[in-house]
């Protein structure tokens, strides 16, 4: 596959995501923000594109939001974008339920023993909740 055919792949990819989000997101507001949800997906894309980050984790970050953590859904986002993606959204999500100190004690606990991907892309989320 040349680097062309590549980029493309991972443009497609991409849009894939932008428009998963978009769909999932379509007339949900920000409490915090009044602004349209679909603002902080995009911006997780830019944040991660910005560091270089692999194609498998800016597509996770687009995606962030756009799952809930039953089987059934991990089974779709697995069918639609791959195990790795998956990997990555189902890792990050399995705190959402703990009350916000406990939150913040098990998530760094947590990320001391992610995976750098992993790592990445809960940092990304972070940048981009703290600017809201």
């Amino acid at each position: 596959m040349s680097l062309e055919q590549f980029q493309i792949q991972e443009a497609k990819r991409i849009y894939k995501a932008v428009k998963y989000a978009n769909h999932y997101h379509l007339c949900r507001i920000c409490k915090e923000s009044s602004r349209a949800f679909i603002i902080k997906p995009l911006e997780v894309l830019q944040v991660l594109s910005n560091i270089d980050a692999d194609i498998d984790i800016i597509v996770a970050g687009i995606l962030l939001e756009a799952f809930d953590e039953s089987i059934e859904s991990k089974n779709r986002l697995r069918d639609e974008f791959g195990e790795k993606v998956a990997n990555l959204i189902f890792g990050y999500q399995g705190l959402r339920e703990v009350a916000w100190n406990d939150r913040v004690m098990a998530e760094c606990n947590r990320l001391a023993e992610a995976t750098k991907r992993e790592k990445i892309l809960a940092l990304a989320d972070i940048v981009v909740k703290q600017r809201q």
